[in-house]
């Protein structure tokens, strides 16, 4: 989510799915998988000799995360990591949202005969404020992943009812040709 955090602090945040997510996933910044139901488990091994092969099932893939120094790598639900991603695209500065935003609040103000100020810059102070909460509570709280610094190749396995294990194999380079830009579904 670092990487995202600096990413959308220069870009707008695309919501097109999955092709929105496209350079995230060929920089290696973010690793997607869908499923029609709520997982039940997931597990996350850095040595192939815990995987059961009998048990689990690979699902195909070519997909990595590049880790850094200091990157905070989160598992996050869809919702947060898109609510998240376009709060920070949003930037700092009054856009028209913003606008919308205080007109809606003055409208409301005066349907209940209450005089009120509010001006564009409180509205964006709001909303940078709020960001800034929403951020906190998704560095606090989401798990972390004690990824190493480098190429990490992502195997994902499952079995019945929703389970994964995802396992971690450190990589020299990537061939970015291989790069599955569509989200795994299962």
């Amino acid at each position: 989510m670092t990487k995202c955090k600096k990413y959308y602090g220069e870009k707008e945040f695309n919501y097109d799915y999955p092709e929105g997510l496209s350079e995230l996933i060929l920089k290696g910044f973010v690793h997607i998988i869908t499923t029609q139901e709520t997982v039940g488990n997931l597990n996350f091994v850095f040595d192939d000799s815990e995987i059961d092969l009998g048990k689990w099932k690979l699902l195909r893939s070519y997909n990595y995360l590049n880790v850094e120094e200091d990157d905070n790598v989160l598992i996050v639900p869809h919702g947060v990591f898109t609510r998240m991603c376009y709060a920070w695209g949003q930037g700092d500065i009054a856009n028209d949202e913003d606008i919308s935003m205080r007109e809606l609040i003055l409208s409301i103000y005066a349907k209940k005969n209450i005089e009120q100020t509010v001006t564009l810059d409180s509205v964006v102070s709001d909303r940078i404020a709020q960001r800034a909460a929403d951020e906190e509570k998704l560095f606090d709280s989401s798990p972390r992943l004690p990824l190493r610094n480098g190429i990490n190749k992502v195997n994902v396995y499952y079995k019945a009812k929703q389970q994964f294990t995802f396992l971690f194999e450190e990589r020299e380079e990537i061939d970015l040709d291989k790069v599955t830009l569509i989200p795994i579904r299962k």
